[in-house]
C-alpha cells in the first residue's frame, strides 16, 4: 500500500491575539479552520491525510485563555492553554487527583508533554486520550466559550464519539474543572500499551476509592470513555466482598464494547480492562485514607 504524502503548504496559520479575533476567523472559515493549542494531534493528523484544514487557528497568543492551572475553594480549574507538563508538576493535581497526573505523564514524550494541552487532549475526543478517564472518574465539567456567551459541560455529554464533540460552530474551550474528590480519597491510572510513553492507550482505567465508594472509567473499549453505574456500585460493596468485587469488575467488563484494530483484538481488551480496572482500583484504595479491604 503506497503511503499518502501531504503537502503541509496548503494551509495558511492565523495568530489572533483576542477571543474576537478569533472568533471572526472561525466565522468567516467555518469548517475549513482548525483550532490549535499545542499541535500534537493537528499536525499528525494533516501529515496523514486525516484533515485537511485550510486554516490553522493558533490559541496562544490570545490572551483572555488562562495557561494556568489554578486552585479554587472547590475544585482545579485547567486554564485552556495548561500544558500537559503543567499537570504533571502540579502539587495539587498530583495530590488530589492523582490520576490525571498519572495520565498526563503518560502521553507522549516530555517534548510532547511540554507542548500538547489537557484541553486540546480533551477536544480531539479520541476514545484512547489518556486524560479522559481520570477526568470521567473526577466529574469534570468542560467550559465552552463562543460569541453568544458561555455554557458549562460535563465531559461525559461533551464527548459524543471518536472525534466527535458537543462544541458547536465557533465555540472553543476555555477550561476545564475538577471539583475535589472527597476527602481521604485515593485515585489512580493504569495505561496498556505497546511501547511505554509512546504508544497510546490499548486499554485504560481510571479509579477513584473514597471509603466504600468507588468510581471506575475505562478508555479505548468503546467510543467514548466508559463509566458503569451499575458496576461501580457492585465495586463499592466488593470492597469487603470478593464475590461481589468480582461481580462489579464483570459487570464494568460486559459495560465496554472494545474493537479490533492494529493495537489489540477484541477479545484482548476485554480481558485486559478487567485486569486494569483490578489493578487501579487496588492502587487507588492504598492511597485512600479511608480504607476498606479490597480484592486483588
Amino acid at each position: 500500500m503506497q503511503s499518502r504524502v501531504v503537502d503541509m503548504a496548503h494551509f495558511r496559520v492565523a495568530a489572533p491575539r483576542t477571543l474576537d479575533e478569533a472568533f471572526s476567523l472561525l466565522s468567516s472559515h467555518g469548517h475549513d479552520a482548525k483550532l490549535v493549542a499545542g499541535g500534537t494531534d493537528v499536525l499528525i493528523h494533516i501529515r496523514a491525510g486525516k484533515s485537511a484544514p485550510k486554516l490553522l487557528v493558533l490559541l496562544s497568543r490570545i490572551g483572555e485563555l488562562d495557561d494556568e492551572i489554578r486552585v479554587t475553594e472547590t475544585g482545579i480549574r485547567i486554564g485552556a492553554l495548561a500544558r500537559l507538563s503543567d499537570v504533571v508538576r502540579h502539587p495539587v493535581v498530583s495530590a488530589r487527583f492523582t490520576a490525571l497526573a498519572e495520565a498526563a505523564e503518560q502521553i507522549g514524550s516530555e517534548q510532547i508533554r511540554n507542548r500538547g494541552t489537557v484541553c486540546g487532549n480533551v477536544g480531539n475526543a479520541s476514545p484512547a486520550g489518556d486524560t479522559l478517564p481520570p477526568l470521567y472518574t473526577f466529574d469534570a465539567v468542560v467550559n465552552l466559550v463562543a460569541p453568544g456567551g458561555r455554557r458549562a459541560v460535563p465531559i461525559a455529554a461533551f464527548v459524543r464519539g471518536p472525534g466527535r464533540t458537543d462544541l458547536a460552530p465557533g465555540e472553543l474551550i476555555e477550561s476545564i474543572d475538577c471539583p475535589f474528590p472527597p476527602e481521604g480519597g485515593g485515585s489512580g491510572y493504569i495505561k496498556l500499551a505497546r511501547r511505554a510513553g509512546i504508544d497510546i492507550s490499548t486499554v485504560g482505567a481510571a479509579a477513584l476509592v473514597c471509603g466504600d465508594t468507588v468510581r471506575l472509567a475505562m478508555g479505548a473499549v468503546g467510543p467514548t470513555p466508559i463509566r458503569a453505574g451499575a458496576a461501580e456500585l457492585l465495586l463499592g460493596a466488593g470492597l469487603r466482598d470478593e464475590a461481589a468485587f468480582d461481580r462489579g469488575i464483570a459487570a464494568a467488563a460486559a459495560a465496554t464494547t472494545p474493537i479490533s484494530d492494529i493495537r489489540a483484538s477484541r477479545d484482548y481488551r476485554l480481558a485486559m480492562v478487567q485486569v486494569l480496572a483490578r489493578e487501579a482500583i487496588r492502587v487507588s484504595q492504598q492511597r485512600s485514607t479511608t480504607k476498606e479491604r479490597v480484592q486483588a
